[in-house]
């Protein structure tokens, strides 16, 4: 059988929270095989497929432990080795205050690893280990050739677009690009964001208004440091804006201050459908805001009270008008 293989170049924009078995910060496969299947899904979901017919796919392709059929991966992927950082870049942005919002609280705790502060000092969250910004290590991928080499080539030009790894990626830690990846077409996986979000318990694409696709993005930024304080200050506003509308935990659940005590505290999660990343311009760093939208599992939506199934759109919308209008002079809609 005549095998299709890719190799590109990944390097990091923020510092990555990936670590090994004893803790330490280091590449591994399985994080990018997830990253990969997770963008495969949308772009298969792109050819018209429904959803029983996407699970199959992906279980003769990325292997399925489900039932007793047992089927290994098809996909192989390789990492080569990396140069160990012993002075990870995001612990001296934390020491010499670059993350510092202009609430004089710390980007990091916003954006996930440390509580949010309400004194000024930083969390004590900072010693975890991180692969540092600039790191670089080459994938390399190989699978038999056949129908799903459009589908492989379209996730990884979107992991590129969108994709993160790591701890609290979906806050825009672990950003990241791919050398010379396929180019796609931002058209091709919008979908309407209402029906997703009423519809579909999985993502199957970027979500699109009247006024276009839900992507927005900074002011090109010097540093990773820059662009994540901006995404800081923006998810704030995205929580306070939930808060005040008494729907915090339909943003994402759990949340530290709001748990409901009729959710499953082990089963009940509300996942982000926003995805925060920090890309790399012309003119320096943006950091990017992409919602990818889908509703919550069947199980926890049936606990929704009859307002909250009501008005979980509506936060959605509302969460797009803030974007949209109180940062207009730090954020801009992407067509493409």
């Amino acid at each position: 059988m005549s095998m299709e293989q890719r190799q590109h170049t990944i390097t990091f924009l923020t510092p990555a929270f990936l670590g090994d078995a004893r803790q330490n910060a280091a590449w591994r496969t399985p994080p990018f095989k997830a990253e990969l299947r997770r963008w495969w899904r949308m772009a298969i979901a792109s050819h018209g497929h429904d959803l029983a017919t996407v699970r199959r796919l992906e279980g003769e392709l990325f292997g399925d432990a489900a039932g007793n059929s047992g089927k290994r991966s098809a996909l192989r992927l390789r990492l080569n080795a990396w140069k160990r950082h012993t002075e990870p870049d995001w612990h001296l942005a934390v020491d010499r205050n670059q993350l510092r919002m202009t609430s004089g609280l710390s980007a990091a705790g916003y954006l996930g690893f440390g509580r949010a502060e309400t004194q000024r000092k930083e969390t004590d969250r900072k010693t975890d280990p991180a692969i540092p910004a600039g790191e670089s290590a080459t994938l390399r991928m190989a699978w038999p050739a056949g129908d799903d080499n459009d589908a492989l080539e379209q996730a990884l030009g979107l992991m590129h677009r969108f994709g993160t790894v790591g701890g609290r990626n979906r806050n825009g830690w672990g950003s990241y690009e791919i050398e010379s990846p396929p180019k796609i077409h931002l058209d091709r996986y919008l979908v309407d964001w209402r029906d997703a979000v009423n519809n579909h318990d999985w993502t199957i694409g970027v979500g699109r208004d009247k006024a276009g696709p839900l992507v927005w993005q900074t002011r090109p930024q010097r540093s990773w440091e820059g662009a994540i304080r901006v995404l800081a200050e923006v998810r704030k506003a995205l929580c306070g804006e939930a808060k005040q509308q008494g729907r915090r935990p339909l943003l994402s659940y759990p949340v530290t201050k709001g748990n409901r005590p009729d959710w499953d505290k082990l089963s009940a999660r509300i996942p982000s459908s926003l995805r925060f990343k920090v890309i790399k311009g012309e003119k320096g760093l943006h950091g990017q805001i992409a919602h990818v939208p889908c509703g919550p599992a069947d199980f926890l939506r049936q606990k929704f009270t009859a307002q909250e199934e009501a008005r979980f759109p509506d936060l959605w919308e509302a969460c797009h008008e803030l974007l949209d209008d109180e940062f207009q002079k730090d954020l801009q809609r992407v067509s493409q």
